[in-house]
């Protein structure tokens, strides 16, 4: 069966009209929530991914660009930190709505890692709540590069799996 209908009989695949459908939900979830829920590691995403203004576009596969805006617009709208996946990744290929998770090629273990990492850097724990430049000035305070987090500490790529976005020198 897995060779006459190939690699989706193993893993969820989306349709680009179910994930635009999620998009459109996701974005107005996030203009309309009293309090965004992010998962850790995705405020890195939020900082290193906008390239300081020049990746300031909205991305089809995310709505990482449409929470930030958000936080731009309400610098004290309040963010509770979430395990697995968040308010970023309903519109995802990689999210499986069945499931609630990521199952994209190693990203659901690497990025709980990140995760992890993000949240032992912070002193944080699942569901902390905090107002978002609160929550940035502490992430900007106690994360200096990219490579602590993205780059598991030392930016050694292990494996395609292991990648790592920014690049193994990492970005301040």
């Amino acid at each position: 069966q897995v060779r006459a209908n190939g690699w989706q009989e193993l893993v969820h695949h989306r349709t680009d009209d179910e994930m635009a459908e999620s998009r459109k939900r996701s974005v107005e979830q996030i203009e309309q929530a009293e309090r965004l829920y992010i998962r850790p590691h995705h405020l890195m995403c939020l900082a290193c991914g906008n390239a300081g203004g020049e990746n300031d576009a909205p991305r089809p596969n995310d709505t990482l660009y449409e929470i930030l805006q958000r936080i731009r617009r309400e610098p004290d709208v309040l963010v509770t930190l979430v395990e697995g996946c968040c308010m970023a990744c309903d519109c995802c290929d990689g999210f499986d709505p069945a499931t609630g998770r990521c199952v994209h090629a190693g990203g659901l273990i690497r990025d709980y890692k990140k995760d992890l990492d993000v949240f032992q850097k912070l002193g944080l724990m699942p569901g902390a709540t905090m107002k978002a430049r609160e929550l940035f000035a502490l992430l900007f305070d106690r994360i200096q590069t990219t490579t602590e987090i993205c780059g598991y500490g030392n930016g050694v790529v292990t494996s395609q799996e292991w990648s790592i976005c920014s690049g193994p020198g990492g970005n301040p």
